[in-house]
């Protein structure tokens, strides 16, 4: 992808978001030269950029602009419209996949507001569901993950003049703290919500608003048994075989669709968009997996990982919280 400066030039949007996805190199960074054979190898399909941008829809005056302004991703050199550049070979089975499962989740767009009506009505009875028999199958099927050696954030409000301390970070204590109902858990249940980055967890805690929030560093060390529901979709797909889509369909209309991420629509207690992903929590925990990972409802670039029980993980704090303004539009931490 490219970095925002590039969309100061007045180039489509949707158009440089696919040149963005598909140029990932030149023959400088990208090729080998064989004396002996007097030939260039690339280590990926190749064209020329002019080629490119013209599969791509750009105009000759939108053309013009990208070889003064833009170049190569990968090594930074210059590109003309004969450079030869390398392209994301997997692109096309990519955006044929995604469209895919957007019709698989059109397809079960029905079934999921039925599930869900029926959770509003019945929580605790999803398992008596089509839909919820359905997630429950493919649960078992999903990869479980290790997250080893990583970085990942927890933020807080302000509380008065309360200095915060690692302590502060931890899960609520439920004999100590009425715990709210959350995206997964249900009243009285305290678990861990962190993110990969404090980008994400500033616009998760703030709602998206400029304030002044806690922030703590987090080292995971070792959290093994994760449910992983932020893979890429293309992840789960096999390019050779059009049939061979291991990600569960309920599943994958479910993510497509926002129902895994969809954010909090009626303030207070009454959470009915969180009945679904409550009930994923529930069958996990059943199944003994330690945590989730998924996608952000309001920092899509980013990962949020719940987990259900800390005695389950090794990890340390990574200093102590830090109190740091925090700006939406400007998310310009240093990490």
């Amino acid at each position: 992808m490219f970095s925002e400066e590039y969309f100061e030039l007045g180039l489509p949007k949707k158009k440089m978001d696919e040149l963005g996805e598909r140029l990932t190199g030149c023959e400088y960074c990208n090729a080998t030269y064989d004396r002996e054979d007097n030939e260039t190898y690339f280590y990926e399909p190749h064209e020329t950029f002019e080629n490119l941008l013209d599969d791509i829809g750009f105009s000759e005056k939108e053309k013009e602009i990208i070889y003064d302004n833009i170049k190569c991703p990968n090594c930074g050199c210059d590109l003309d419209g004969f450079s030869e550049v390398t392209e994301n070979e997997y692109y096309r089975e990519e955006k044929f996949h995604k469209a895919y499962i957007k019709k698989i989740a059109k397809n079960s767009e029905t079934e999921i507001k039925e599930f869900y009506h029926y959770l509003m009505k019945y929580p605790y009875l999803g398992c008596n569901h089509s839909v919820g028999r359905k997630i429950l199958k493919g649960i078992d099927s999903l990869e479980k993950i290790m997250i080893e050696n990583q970085i990942y954030y927890r933020a807080r409000e302000p509380k008065d003049s309360k200095i915060f301390t690692t302590e502060d970070m931890l899960p609520p204590n439920p004999e100590n703290i009425a715990v709210s109902e959350g995206r997964f858990n249900h009243y009285g249940q305290s678990h861990w919500y962190l993110g990969n980055s404090k980008d994400l967890c500033g616009a998760e805690c703030s709602h998206k608003k400029n304030c002044v929030l806690w922030f703590q560093k987090i080292y995971i060390k070792s959290a093994s048994n994760i449910l992983d529901l932020a893979k890429d979709y293309i992840d789960y797909y096999n390019p050779g075989n059009t049939d061979a889509y291991n990600l569960p369909i309920i599943l994958a209309a479910l993510l497509w669709s926002g129902v895994i991420t969809k954010e909090q629509e009626i303030k207070g207690s009454w959470k009915p968009e969180y009945f679904i992903t409550r009930f994923i929590a529930d069958i996990c925990k059943e199944r003994k997996i330690n945590g989730i990972l998924y996608p952000s409802s309001l920092y899509p670039s980013g990962k949020n990982l719940v987990i259900f029980d800390i005695n389950q993980i090794e990890y340390n704090f990574d200093g102590k919280p830090e109190l740091k303004e925090y700006n939406y539009k400007q998310c310009d931490f240093d990490y």
